[in-house]
């Protein structure tokens, strides 16, 4: 018999550190794989902030918009790690209630 887990729980684990929430559930791979993928996602992220801000101080002392062209880029790699991090959390709900699902019918069976 396959034992329920709490969305929630997995929700929670998952804000501390994506991937937390995927273990909790039982896709310890997926999970494992997460939580060592999530330092450079939030790396990747920091440079592009870093690179979004250089481009706006550019523009403001009076550079052109050129200057800053690269400035999508950045602000949409400084938009990852939010994005990732959310994202993992949507993930662990839905293994949770895919994992419930399966063990309801399990008991269903029995």
């Amino acid at each position: 018999m396959r034992e329920v887990k709490s969305s929630g729980v997995a929700i929670v684990l998952s804000f501390f550190w994506t991937g937390l929430g995927q273990l909790y559930a039982g896709r310890i791979p997926r999970g494992l794989l997460m939580m060592v993928a999530t330092p450079f996602v939030w790396a990747l992220s920091w440079m592009g902030g870093c690179g979004a801000l250089a481009g706006l101080v550019r523009v403001a002392q009076g550079g052109s918009a050129d200057a800053a062209s690269g400035g999508v880029v950045s602000v949409l790699l400084a938009m990852l790690a939010f994005g990732w991090w959310v994202w993992g959390m949507f993930d662990a709900k839905q293994i949770c209630e895919r994992h419930n699902a399966e063990a309801r019918v399990g008991w269903a069976a029995e």
